[in-house]
């Protein structure tokens, strides 16, 4: 996985963005989640920021926990919101298709990040 990270982060798409969002799990302190399953996740962040930080005066990347950028809603408020502002998933186009339903979920996640960032900074 970290890459394949590595490997994307060399894109010309990405390169040429000038600001990238990192979602950095926050569920340690979780007694509902495993350290064993968050660890993995937080390398995989740490690592996506490396990626796509350069550490000059102005970083681009940035991380943000969950509850920062979904303001702690439930999934499906998240959605509803995503889906009223760029419309129902069956509409989406991507460059390679989605085989498994759930993955939309991170998609979605996406996408409200990307908006939690657009609100904070640009409205």
């Amino acid at each position: 996985m970290i890459g394949m990270l590595k490997d994307f982060s060399k894109k010309e798409e990405i390169i040429s963005c000038d600001q990238a969002v990192i979602e950095f799990p926050a569920a340690f302190y979780n007694p509902k989640f495993s350290a064993g399953t968050m660890s993995p996740l937080s390398a995989i962040s740490g690592a996506a920021f490396s990626f796509l930080n350069d550490f000059e005066e102005n970083p681009r990347a940035e991380m943000i926990y969950p509850t920062v950028w979904n303001k702690a809603r439930n999934k499906k408020k998240t959605r509803d919101i995503i889906h009223e502002l760029v419309g129902d998933q069956e509409y989406w186009q991507f460059d390679q298709p989605i085989k498994n339903p759930k993955m939309y979920e991170h998609v979605v996640d996406a996408l409200g990040m990307a908006y939690y960032i657009l609100e904070r900074d640009y409205l």
